[in-house]
C-alpha cells in the first residue's frame, strides 16, 4: 500500500510509519526523527538512512563592523547532490527483494530538497552558460568567481515545476510496480484562499491545514491518516482523511483506527466481518 501520513511534530508519524512490514528502509530526511521514535521500538530488520542537507557557513555568517551578520546566499551548492543520493538509494531498495517497507521520513522535506535540486540545476545553466571566442571555440561566458551572487535565480517559475512534479510521480509509481509498501510522512501546512477587499485581492487562512509537500500526494497514494494528539490527554489518535484501499473504499473515511499498521489491516478485518 502506497501510504500518506501527515501531523504535527511529534506525533507518532515516523512510528506509525516504522510498525509496517520488515525489513524496512527509513529515509531519514529530517535528521533526528528517526531516534526520536526509536526508543520506543525494536529495531531489527530497520535500516535507517539521513540525508542531512549542506550548510553555506562560510557563507551563512559574514563579518561586520557591529559583529557577526546573517547573509542568506541565493546560491545553492549540495542539495541536487543529496537528492542524486536519495534516488540511487531508493532504486536500491525497490529492487531489494528483501524489502518489504520504504518510509521516507519526511516527504515535506523530500519535496524541498526534489524542488531546490532542480534550482540547483537551472543555476548552473546560469553560470556555465557558454559562448564562442575569437577563434570560434567554447568557452565559458563568464569566469565564477565573476559571476554575481544577486543574479542566481532564487526560485522557479511554475511551469518550471513539472520537472520536479514529474519526479515524485516516479518514485511514487516505481514503488508501486515494485511491490513495496510506501510510506510517506507529511508536515501540515495552512490552507489559503483568495479575497477581494478594498485593497485588492488578498490571501487569508481558511482554517484548514492539509499535507505539506508534493501537491499530488494524496491523487497518487491508497490512504492518507491524519495523526494528532489530544491538547490536555496526549492521547493519540489517528483518522483516515482519505481511502482507496481494497475493502475500505470511500466508507472509511472520516474513521478513527489505531494509529499502525495493524490498526490498518483490522479495520479491513472489521469491513469484511471477521
Amino acid at each position: 500500500m502506497i501510504l500518506a501520513i501527515w501531523a504535527p511534530e511529534k506525533a507518532w508519524k515516523t512510528t506509525m510509519a516504522l510498525s509496517f512490514p520488515r525489513p524496512i528502509d527509513h529515509y531519514d530526511l529530517d535528521v533526528g526523527g528517526f531516534d526520536r521514535a526509536a526508543w520506543r521500538l525494536n529495531l531489527d530488520d530497520i535500516n535507517s538512512k539521513p540525508y542531512p542537507t549542506p550548510i553555506q557557513m562560510e557563507k551563512l555568517l559574514g563579518q561586520t563592523k557591529e559583529g557577526v551578520s546573517i547573509k542568506f546566499p541565493k546560491r545553492i551548492l549540495g542539495v541536487k547532490e543529496v537528492w542524486q543520493q536519495i534516488v540511487i538509494d531508493f532504486v536500491a531498495s525497490c529492487q531489494n527483494p528483501k524489502v518489504k517497507t520504504i518510509a521516507i521520513d519526511s516527504a515535506t522535506q523530500l519535496w524541498a530538497i526534489d524542488h531546490r535540486s532542480y534550482l540547483q540545476e537551472v543555476q548552473e545553466r546560469q553560470l556555465y552558460r557558454f559562448t564562442h571566442d575569437k577563434e570560434g571555440k567554447i568557452v565559458p561566458n563568464r569566469k565564477e568567481e565573476d559571476f554575481p551572487e544577486n543574479d542566481f535565480r532564487e526560485r522557479l517559475q511554475p511551469i518550471e515545476y513539472a520537472e520536479p512534479n514529474d519526479r515524485m510521480r516516479t518514485l511514487i509509481y516505481t514503488a508501486r510496480s515494485y511491490g513495496k509498501h510506501l510510506v510517506l510522512t507529511h508536515y501540515p501546512r495552512d490552507v489559503y484562499a483568495s479575497k477581494v477587499t478594498d485593497r485588492g485581492i488578498e490571501e487569508y487562512k481558511t482554517g484548514d491545514v492539509e499535507p505539506d509537500g508534493f501537491k499530488d500526494t494524496q491523487k497518487l497514494v491508497d490512504i492518507v491518516i491524519w495523526i494528532q494528539a489530544g491538547p490536555k490527554t496526549n492521547i493519540i489518535t489517528a483518522k483516515i482523511t482519505k481511502c482507496g484501499l481494497e475493502g475500505l473504499g470511500t466508507a472509511a473515511v472520516g474513521l478513527a483506527i489505531e494509529p499502525s499498521y495493524q490498526g490498518i489491516l483490522d479495520l479491513q478485518a472489521r469491513f469484511r466481518g471477521e
